[in-house]
């Protein structure tokens, strides 16, 4: 617990003060945080990934500035190089403790002033609260959930969540192309 309310309060405060005086590099000149805010086991995790992967499989478009790969999960920065601006994504969003990595990124002053973070979290619980702070005055948030099966059928059968994984990522970048 003491955990959550330490990442609540820091990304409070960042909400508040967050690249004071540095203008966003986005093409609508603000900061964004695009969440996946959905219940466990809706895929947040898988579409982010092919969203981070794009990322990282595309050298000529995206500088990779700093990344960990966990088993199912990535986190990473990237600067895309036409516009400069920075992008955070973070698929692990299951627990206050997810954020960690972010928040301190954020609050280091010698990394660069992140436009966009693409991150996941569970709603109306401590993530989420986390995410909200986070944004605080200085990002638009928009929480979007991805599409699920429905409860009887439990998980997408292939080719099926291929197709939605790869239109869910599609989408996404596509938001962000046009921020």
């Amino acid at each position: 617990m003491k955990m959550e309310s330490n990442n609540l309060e820091k990304a409070s405060l960042l909400g508040e003060n967050y690249a004071i005086g540095v203008s966003p590099k986005t093409l609508t000149g603000k900061r964004y945080i695009l969440c996946d805010s959905a219940p466990p086991n809706y895929g947040k995790s898988n579409v982010l990934t092919a969203v981070a992967d794009y990322y990282i499989s595309n050298p000529t478009l995206y500088t990779q500035l700093t990344s960990k790969i966990l088993k199912n999960d990535r986190w990473l920065v990237v600067r895309e190089i036409s516009t400069n601006k920075i992008i955070l994504v973070q698929t692990k969003g299951d627990d206050a403790g997810c954020f960690s990595k972010t928040i301190s990124y954020l609050r280091n002053s010698k990394n660069p002033i992140v436009d966009i973070i693409l991150c996941a979290c569970h709603p109306d619980d401590e993530t989420h609260n986390i995410v909200k702070a986070l944004a605080g005055k200085k990002f638009k948030l928009f929480c979007f959930t991805n599409f699920h099966p429905d409860q009887k059928s439990k998980k997408w059968i292939l080719p099926a969540s291929n197709t939605v994984k790869v239109q869910l990522k599609n989408t996404i970048i596509e938001i962000i192309n046009q921020l």
